[in-house]
This record gives C-alpha cells, structure tokens and sequence, in this order.
C-alpha cells in the first residue's frame, strides 16, 4: 500500500513555453544537463525524427511506425552505449529502466497524470523531470499544470501530507533558469 506521494525525490519542474520556441528551450536544457542519459517526450510522433536531426549531440530516436524489432534494438543501443539522449513518444517512457536517466523533458505534451507517473517514475534515483508546454499541448486528459501535486496524490488516493506545499513543492510555472538564460543571449544579439 502506498502512504506517501510518489516522486518526492524528482524535481518536477513546468514552464509555459511560446510554441515556436519549445525546441529552443529543450535544446538549451539537453545541453545543460552535464550527467547521465536524458530521455525527450514529444507529443506528436511526426515530430520525432526530426527533433533528433535537428540535435546538436548524439541521439537515438523511436516512434511507433518502426518495426518492434527496430524499436526494441535502439532502445538497448541507448541503454547499452554512450548515447546521452532518446527522443520519441510516450512510448520511449514505458517498461524502460535505465539508472542513469538524468532528465525527462516532456516538449509540447501534458500527459494524464497517469502517463506523467510512469515518465517522471524513470527517474530511479534523482534527477529533474521538465514539461515545456503552451496552450496547444493541453488536451482533455492532461493533468492539472497548476495543482500536479495534488494530482497525483488524488491518483493514488493518498490524504493531503503535512507540509506537502513545502516538501513536494508548487511547479515552477514562469521563468526558469533556462528562460533567463536564452532572454539574456537574446538580449546580447541585440
């Protein structure tokens, strides 16, 4: 029986983006992830291939029109070699246990909160789990951006902790690290 909330040892972090810069701000937090593997959500899986090309490091990508046999051989090259990021679907979250995942960044996608358990659950030990969305990302089963504590607690079927606010923490919604970062580079072009 579960007591407590989940995921209390990820850092869950959610950013409204601009939608012609979702790739920008993904790009900008792959390239500052120093250590481990990092796994690339995309909602929409034309998206995918081109994403990867679109890399500046080396990647191993997956969507469901490959062959299973396909899917299942790049997915062991990503947890066998040296390979620090899978981009694909929702699928490149499930049944994957790979201990040096260091980030899931899920671009322009809101999972239920069912499927956002099972891609920030691929983060074993610590690690960050960043949602860059915009309006166009949400769709009727999203999970609440706002309250995502809260629903995952209610998705379990936990009682409020003592001290949640401050122990699991409000998403961060707004500026982050990274937002600061590329304004800055913005601002010195100009």
């Amino acid at each position: 029986m579960i007591t407590e909330t989940p995921l209390k040892h990820v850092e869950k972090t959610f950013e409204k983006v601009k939608q012609g810069q979702l790739d920008t701000f993904a790009l900008q937090y792959i390239n500052d992830q120093q250590d481990g593997k990092v796994i690339v959500v995309l909602g929409e899986k034309a998206r995918v291939e081109e994403f990867a090309l679109n890399l500046d490091v080396d990647c191993i990508w997956v969507h469901g029109d490959l062959e299973a046999k396909e899917k299942v051989k790049r997915i062991q090259n990503f947890k066998n070699q040296d390979t620090k990021v899978l981009v694909g679907t929702k699928l490149v979250c499930e049944g994957i246990d790979i201990a040096e995942v260091r980030l899931v960044l899920l671009v322009g996608y809101v999972p239920p909160v069912s499927t956002y358990i099972q891609m920030a659950g691929r983060l074993r030990k610590a690690g960050r789990c960043v949602t860059l969305w915009n309006k166009r990302s949400l769709h009727k089963d999203s999970m609440r951006v706002r309250n995502y504590a809260k629903a995952i607690r209610e998705f379990y079927g936990l009682e409020e902790e003592a001290g949640e606010e401050s122990e699991v923490g409000r998403p961060q919604v707004g500026r982050s690290e990274v937002s600061r970062v590329l304004m800055m580079k913005k601002l010195e072009v100009n």
